[in-house]
């Protein structure tokens, strides 16, 4: 499986995480948590299954999609997967675009410094790859930790995206 090439670039919102000696090589800390300028898209996703994706142009809201799945063995990991290959579809051809996670393995292994280790993340990692490929999208990524209490814009949408799922876990259990 090829990871997306060397100069696609991830980045933590997190200062001690970029401190961690092993993360030095490959993740640089980044300072900017607004959308103001460029294209946007939040991923999240729950242990139950759901997942949702945000797109914000601009710093407005574009669209945005939340599904949910059946829970599997990788539980939240899988989700946070599903939520970018969710998200990926509501990027338009060519874009150039800036993903923001609060699951710091969703860039990690898509730029190749993680190994997916899971056979069912690693079917995800490869349609998200060949997706990003075919799709001819050039992508930033973004590791922002969840449930941040600050007033930026990756705090608002990262929150918007973990809300969604949230009723969407709600709406599913309310089924059975």
């Amino acid at each position: 499986m090829t990871a997306l090439p060397a100069w696609v670039l991830m980045e933590t919102t997190n200062w001690r995480t970029a401190q961690i000696p092993t993360n030095r090589k490959w993740l640089l800390y980044r300072e900017a948590r607004d959308t103001k300028q460029g294209l946007y898209l939040f991923t999240d996703g729950s242990s139950s299954g759901a997942h949702a994706a945000i797109l914000v142009r601009d710093g407005v809201c574009s669209t945005y999609r939340v599904q949910h799945y059946p829970m599997t063995a990788t539980r939240n990991v899988g989700a946070e997967m599903n939520a970018l290959l969710l998200g990926l579809t509501l990027l338009p051809t060519g874009a150039v675009a800036t993903v923001v996670s609060d699951y710091r393995g969703v860039g990690a292994w898509c730029v190749g410094a993680w190994q997916a280790k899971k056979s069912e993340v690693q079917d995800q990692l490869r349609t998200a790859l060949a997706q990003i490929q075919e799709r001819q999208l050039i992508l930033s990524f973004v590791h922002h930790a969840g449930h941040q209490k600050d007033a930026t814009d990756f705090s608002k949408w990262n929150g918007q995206a973990d809300q969604m799922c949230q009723e969407e876990e709600r709406h599913a259990n309310a089924a059975f």
